[in-house]
């Protein structure tokens, strides 16, 4: 069983400690959840890091939301970049501007609007090959 407890001292006029009142919550059920969640986004991992296909998406804010390890590898993606630059750098750079532009343009504004715009460019992988990647915007 999992107990949220709060709590706090009662004090008379003069300031002195006399008792103390809390509440305790019994949050067995959303501690169940979570680590319902947190199994399955540990399995959807282990699968998606297992695959030799490149598996991302993204926020509305162009952040990578998720990539898997393949992703990472074969971008030689630099992490420590803020998310939504990251991948940038493994972009051929005459296609970051036109990839951009469809991004900002097509759904990636509130409330999304249906689109069905299709970006092709080109990245570089490790081996410095430039590979042709398509990706479908929502």
């Amino acid at each position: 069983i999992w107990v949220r407890a709060a709590g706090e001292a009662v004090q008379d006029n003069e300031g002195k400690i006399t008792g103390i009142q809390g509440a305790f919550q019994d949050i067995s059920a959303r501690k169940e959840a979570e680590a319902s969640v947190l199994e399955s986004q540990r399995r959807f991992r282990a699968i998606s890091d297992t695959i030799p296909f490149i598996i991302w998406t993204a926020e509305p804010t162009g952040e990578i939301a998720y990539a898997n390890r393949y992703f990472i590898e074969y971008a030689n993606a630099d992490t420590d970049l803020p998310p939504a630059e990251f991948w940038q750098p493994c972009l051929y750079p005459q296609d970051l501007p036109g990839c951009l532009n469809l991004w900002s343009q097509c759904g990636w504004r509130v409330p999304m609007a249906p689109c069905a715009g299709i970006a092709v460019t080109r990245w570089r992988g490790t081996d410095a090959r430039l590979v042709w990647h398509c990706a479908r915007y929502p």
